[in-house]
């Protein structure tokens, strides 16, 4: 199964979000979920790179533009991955981060998890599409 490299805040909340919204949406568009936390020795640069250079996409959470988040993006920038960022409303996307694909989600609205799922499944299988 191809890999989805997650890139995210570390807090309390983003860890439920990846559980909870994340990781069951990425496995679902049949891809598996991996994240640097995830890796047997987090924060190895090595391991963050040998895992980025073998997921067949990247998705980074730009909301509060995590120093760490924007280090990946860029990572994944130069390996030429195709990556999906979501930002949380209100945010602010650096200008050059604008016109690639962009998912703007919401918490607290109604049923927002329902939609970032269904947004981030459709993104996912437009750049990997499920082998039939």
């Amino acid at each position: 199964m191809p890999s989805c490299f997650v890139a995210l805040p570390f807090s309390a909340n983003f860890e439920l979000y990846y559980k909870q919204i994340l990781s069951r949406t990425i496995l679902s568009a049949g891809l598996d979920p991996v994240r640097s936390e995830d890796i047997s020795r987090p924060h190895t640069f090595e391991q963050i790179s040998s895992g980025m250079a073998k997921a067949a996409v990247c998705i980074a959470d730009l909301t509060g533009q995590n120093p760490g988040v924007m280090y990946i993006l860029g990572m994944a920038h130069g390996l030429g991955k195709p990556v999906v960022l979501l930002i949380q409303s209100g945010e602010e996307l650096p200008f050059d981060l604008t016109l690639g694909r962009r998912i703007v989600y919401r918490p607290g609205a109604s049923k927002w998890e329902d939609m970032l799922s269904l947004q981030l499944q459709a993104a996912l299988r437009d750049i990997v599409p499920l082998s039939v």
